[in-house]
């Protein structure tokens, strides 16, 4: 049982290094609104309708393919959905580099692999909302 949580324990710590080699190019990131971050906290803890309030005035504010995703998302008729555009929306936003104060976070359990931007800090996963708030590791 000892060699089987020593095994354990060395498997985690090479995920967290591997996870923390991982870079975006955050020189060409421009800042993040904040309506993001209350969308992904929102939706961290299954709240849908403070996630579409943010998705809303995030929507409002965006360009792009970006702008397309989160408009998706804040019209999406359930949790589920909203979480699947806000995913697509993330992806386009990880490509256009992360604020200095902000990372990368990444999440094996939703749909074979999932990221998104937060604040650095505790993970606050979006994807699993109340049942696996924790779930992920930082990829920088």
């Amino acid at each position: 049982m000892k060699y089987g949580l020593f095994v354990m324990s060395i498997a985690c710590a090479l995920l967290m290094i591997s996870a923390s080699g991982c870079s975006t190019n955050s020189a060409k990131a421009v800042p993040l609104s904040p309506n993001y971050t209350a969308a992904q906290e929102a939706l961290a803890v299954d709240d849908y309708d403070k996630a579409k309030v943010a998705l809303t005035a995030l929507a409002a504010e965006s360009t792009g393919d970006f702008q397309k995703e989160i408009q998706e998302a804040a019209s999406a008729p359930d949790i589920d959905s909203m979480r699947m555009a806000f995913r697509s929306a993330s992806d386009i936003l990880i490509k256009s580099g992360v604020p200095a104060q902000y990372a990368v976070a990444y999440c094996p359990m939703y749909k074979g692999g999932s990221s998104w931007v937060q604040k650095k800090g505790s993970i606050v996963n979006p994807y699993t909302g109340k049942s696996m708030p924790g779930c992920g590791v930082f990829k920088e």
